[in-house]
């Protein structure tokens, strides 16, 4: 019986300000897993240990990871929320963001067909010159595919971290609720995540 956590990463614009969220739900196999190794772990192999690594190469300078909530969700009863301090770090790309509302989505896959076997996340501080004309730009796309084979190690479903990023199926009951990423895709387009406009949420 493996554990799953629910664990949210809060971003914040450290010019103006705003604030924007990814929920990722994460399984550790082993059910051994601090709260504590478990931020750990996301902070190195997701967002990244150096400026040039994981997401923070893809990242404006002006987002900085600002907070991390853990939940154990899995098995019942589901605990508290734990909020733990990462390390306030910054993207790599020295430009301003493209816009609050527009930047890259990251489609989620399980190897299963149809719309029940994808998830989404939104990236959050998106750099002006890694869009061009709508799309990500080919210097983007490169440095995606960079991540995508780090994000694969790390937490696929044989991780290096011994966390397996899953999808969350919300209509399912127990361990069906979970199914393991298998792959990440980058949208050909810049995606609209108006829950992160100015003045709306938080």
């Amino acid at each position: 019986m493996a554990a799953f956590w629910r664990c949210t990463m809060t971003f914040r614009n450290t010019v103006v300000g705003t604030l924007s969220q990814n929920v990722l739900y994460m399984e550790d196999a082993s059910e051994t897993k601090t709260p504590d190794t478990i931020r750990a772990l996301l902070e190195s192999d997701w967002w990244g240990t150096t400026a040039g690594s994981a997401l923070r190469a893809l990242s404006s300078f002006q987002s900085q990871l600002f907070g991390i909530s853990l939940q154990k969700i899995a098995p019942a009863p589901p605990g508290g929320t734990i909020p733990v301090s990462p390390s306030l770090t910054t993207g790599n790309i020295g430009v301003a963001p493209f816009h609050p509302v527009l930047g890259f989505c990251f489609t989620l896959l399980d190897g299963g067909a149809g719309r029940k076997h994808r998830g989404r996340i939104y990236h959050c501080s998106t750099p002006a010159n890694q869009i061009l004309n709508g799309v990500p730009s080919s210097g983007a796309l490169a440095l995606f595919a960079t991540l995508r084979t780090n994000w694969l190690n790390s937490f696929g479903p044989l991780p290096t971290t011994g966390l397996s990023w899953n999808i969350f199926h919300r209509d399912e009951v127990g361990d069906a609720r979970f199914t393991k990423v298998t792959d990440f895709r980058i949208s050909p387009v810049v995606r609209v995540q108006r829950r992160r406009n100015i003045g709306v949420g938080f």
